[in-house]
């Protein structure tokens, strides 16, 4: 009787070039990618590590916090430089640099250090921009329909479900950039030249407005225009 015979084939498949350098990738600032309109006096920042190597790790870490591109793109953090932070934290690293004032852009970035003391490239720029940090930088009133002061308990509206407002102003000279921040005790809808602000929906987050009214910061740079302009805002009749 014949004996059987078995081939055993083992097949090893090996990578083809170099492996892929450590990378920070994915900044966010208060779990946003470049928000605007942040009121946390100490932003807390956050990436994530891409690469190819098994089992990299970080062991420290370097942050840049600058006042303008030009002074990160040459590697100057004026308004914070972390120097090399020992630590494989990734997430939620408060900013302790100088005191942020309202209204700031902050430009970002960050870079590691792995297991064998080898520093990565730094990550793509950030950019957050703070919001209003104090109850006297608010230059601004309600918009209501009757003469006296909207109340919780009023319905300044009656039956109209959702009234549109609206406001001409004129751009006389080229801007550089334009943000629209709007608070509102119920949903709204911000408008500028016919056009929806923003994706957001359904804004703002509920809260009790007896104790607390958000806002939504809106970079308009885009969608103004010299000459006349008009910024709308449509409203719900709140809850």
């Amino acid at each position: 009787m014949p004996i059987a015979s078995s081939v055993f084939l083992m097949l090893v498949l090996g990578q083809s070039g170099q492996k892929k350098p450590m990378q920070v990738e994915h900044l966010r600032c208060e779990y946003q990618v470049n928000p605007l309109g942040i009121d946390a006096v100490h932003p807390r920042l956050s990436w994530r590590l891409n690469s190819s190597e098994r089992g990299a790790h970080q062991t420290a870490y370097q942050i840049l916090v600058a006042s303008s591109a030009a002074l990160l793109k040459s590697d100057k953090g004026d308004l914070w430089d972390s120097g090399k932070v020992a630590s494989d934290a990734s997430i939620q690293i408060s900013y302790v640099g100088r005191t942020l004032v309202s209204r700031q852009n902050c430009f970002w970035k960050a870079h590691v250090w792995n297991g064998s003391d080898e520093v990565s490239g730094w990550s793509s720029d950030g950019v957050w921009t703070m919001g209003f940090l104090s109850q006297s930088d608010w230059h601004a009133s309600w918009i209501k329909r009757r003469s006296k002061p909207v109340t919780l308990e009023d319905d300044p509206f009656g039956d109209i479900p959702a009234p549109l407002f609206c406001r001409e102003f004129s751009v006389e000279k080229p801007v550089a950039s334009a943000v629209l921040t709007m608070a509102g005790l119920g949903y709204f809808e911000p408008h500028l030249n016919g056009k929806k602000v923003g994706d957001h929906q359904l804004d703002p987050g509920w809260t009790d407005f007896a104790k607390r009214v958000s806002y939504q910061t809106f970079d308009v740079t885009k969608q103004l225009k010299h000459g006349p302009n008009v910024v709308g805002a449509m409203l719900g009749n709140g809850f």
